[in-house]
């Protein structure tokens, strides 16, 4: 059977990083192109297919955006192994991969829960997503991500608001000290929404007012 592990390294093009997969010690993205992407952490490690089945995204174009020229296996798992198969577009030489699956799961448990890698930037967006945001939920709020990679003198979070608007709620941060990020968003998050000093909406549909809970610190994008 092929071992599987994962490495995972910064991505500057796009302002994120990227999961490297390696079997039996080869870069499995490289096998398609040397300047193909793997998908960013949060985003590979939470996808259903890598741990039970279905269509898994492990790769995409040097442009960074997942849904452009994207490589996709179907993934599928008994209680001994896990198979990936049906590459798409196709690996020369490789029709398929078995694996082990207790090394597996165990490469993936692993390489998910080692933060190493973070940036203070990373470590805060990780933590924000972990906050319970129920009583957001219940204004019609839905949590999307977290980004201090938007700017230089900031934190945000990304909502979607009744599924019409796409709303960013940003606060102050020095870009050192996490904490002051998770405390500095959660005090913003804390007040009504009505009155954020510093948010962005960017409607998902036509012809449509600003939102109902909008306040003075509210602009649209």
């Amino acid at each position: 059977m092929a071992e599987i592990s994962f490495v995972i390294e910064p991505n500057n093009p796009s302002n994120d990083h990227q999961v490297r997969i390696i079997v039996d010690g080869q870069d499995l993205i490289a096998c398609y192109c040397d300047d193909m992407l793997g998908i960013d952490p949060p985003d590979f490690f939470t996808d259903r297919a890598l741990l039970e089945f279905g269509k898994l995204i492990f790769a995409r174009c040097s442009c960074g955006v997942v849904g452009c020229g994207d490589a996709i296996v179907h993934t599928s798992r008994d209680h001994i192994t896990v198979i990936w198969d049906s590459f798409s577009p196709k690996i020369p030489g490789i029709r398929s991969l078995t694996f082990s699956r207790q090394q597996f799961d165990a490469a993936v448990e692993a390489a998910r829960n080692d933060h190493s890698w973070e940036t203070a930037e990373r470590t805060a967006e990780r933590f924000i997503a972990e906050l319970d945001f129920t009583s957001l939920n219940e204004q019609g709020l839905a949590f999307r991500w977290a980004s201090g990679r938007l700017n230089n003198t900031k934190i945000s979070v990304c909502f979607y608001l009744d599924l019409t608007y796409q709303v960013i709620v940003s606060a102050p941060w020095n870009h050192v000290a996490v904490q002051e990020a998770v405390s500095g968003i959660q005090a913003e998050l804390g007040k009504p929404p009505y009155e954020w000093s510093d948010v962005t909406y960017y409607p998902q549909k036509k012809d449509v007012p600003a939102p109902a809970l909008s306040g003075p610190g509210w602009r649209r994008g």
